[in-house]
C-alpha cells in the first residue's frame, strides 16, 4: 500500500453537519497531496494566523490556512509539517531499510545457530 500525506478539505456547512452527526461526511470537497510541501507560518493584513503549504505541483503555487489562535495555528502547524515528510519515496525507503535489517537479523541468527553446535 503507498503511503502518502493528504489534507481533505470540506465545505463550510459540514461543521455544522459534523456537529449534528458526529462524523465527517467521506466526501470531501478536495484532497491536497501535503507529501513534500514546505509547510509554514506567515499572516496577512486580514487574517493574523495563516499556514502556507508551497508545492510546485499547486496550481498557484501555494495555499493558505487560516487558524483562529496562535495555539491552533501551531497545533496544525506540526500536524502538517509531519504530514509533509510523509512521502510515497520515504515510505519505499524505510520499508526497504526495515526488510534490510530484517534480513541481517534472520542471517545473524543462523550464524549464532551455527557456531553454538560446533
Amino acid at each position: 500500500m503507498d503511503k502518502e500525506g493528504f489534507l481533505l478539505y470540506y465545505s463550510e456547512s459540514e461543521k455544522k453537519s459534523f456537529d449534528k452527526r458526529g462524523y465527517f461526511n467521506f466526501h470531501p470537497k478536495g484532497v491536497i497531496p501535503i507529501g513534500g510541501c514546505i509547510v509554514q507560518p506567515t499572516s496577512d493584513p486580514v487574517q493574523e494566523y495563516v499556514i502556507q503549504i508551497s508545492s510546485e505541483s499547486f496550481l498557484n503555487g501555494t495555499v493558505g490556512l487560516a487558524a483562529e489562535t496562535r495555539f491552533d495555528q501551531e497545533r496544525w502547524l506540526q500536524g502538517l509539517q509531519e504530514a509533509a515528510r510523509i512521502t510515497l519515496e520515504n515510505s519505499r525507503m524505510g520499508e526497504s531499510i526495515i526488510r534490510d535489517l530484517e534480513t541481517q537479523g534472520l542471517q545473524l541468527n543462523k550464524e549464532k545457530q551455527c557456531c553454538v553446535g560446533e
